[in-house]
């Protein structure tokens, strides 16, 4: 448990850096975003808790984190199977990028610098290896749909966006115009 808290700290404290980058470009992060920190923390605090979340829960397995500089050429990050792929003319000039996991129990990947706003959507890859991934009941379809969430400070739902299951490779994918926190949900 204290290497989980630890390991928890040592993302956060990586992704603390990730929130002093401002600028005034659309790839730039947005200095009134929320910053990474505290999506770990608050998404941390809801899969330690026993309160039901939409959250797609997962094994507790270590925090990950990896930083590239990418350019307009375009590039990939990964880190323990998630990934984050930029495509060609994303980005108008080099940023700095980092992807980090807590491993606290959900599907969750925070993403820097915040607010950095691309100019073609990117592909943001989780990797769901001991994550509960089954579809549970709903009352009027009969089956929910898997969705990526944008997640603010709070920890609240803040933007849907669709998800693709990929059974055989372990992953679900999500086309995303912008940088925070995501998690997969129900």
């Amino acid at each position: 448990m204290k290497s989980d808290r630890c390991r928890l700290g040592l993302v956060t404290l990586a992704l603390v850096g990730l929130a002093s980058c401002t600028g005034s470009e659309p790839t730039t992060p947005n200095p009134r975003a929320p910053a990474e920190p505290g999506l770990v923390r608050t998404v941390a605090a809801a899969a330690a808790s026993e309160q039901e979340t939409p959250f797609v829960r997962c094994h507790r397995r270590a925090p990950v984190a990896a930083s590239a500089d990418i350019g307009p050429a375009g590039g990939r990050i990964t880190a323990g199977g998630n990934r984050l792929i930029i495509p060609s003319g994303a980005l108008a000039r080099t940023v700095h990028i980092t992807l980090g996991a807590p491993g606290d129990g959900r599907a969750f990947i925070a993403l820097g610098p915040t607010g950095l706003v691309f100019q073609k959507q990117v592909r943001l890859v989780f990797n769901v290896t001991g994550c509960d991934v089954s579809a549970p009941d709903d009352e009027e379809s009969g089956a929910a749909a898997l969705y990526a969430a944008y997640v603010n400070d709070s920890g609240q739902i803040v933007e849907v966006l669709p998800a693709h299951s990929h059974p055989l490779t372990h992953t679900v994918s999500a086309a995303i115009r912008h940088f925070s926190g995501y998690a997969l949900a129900w």
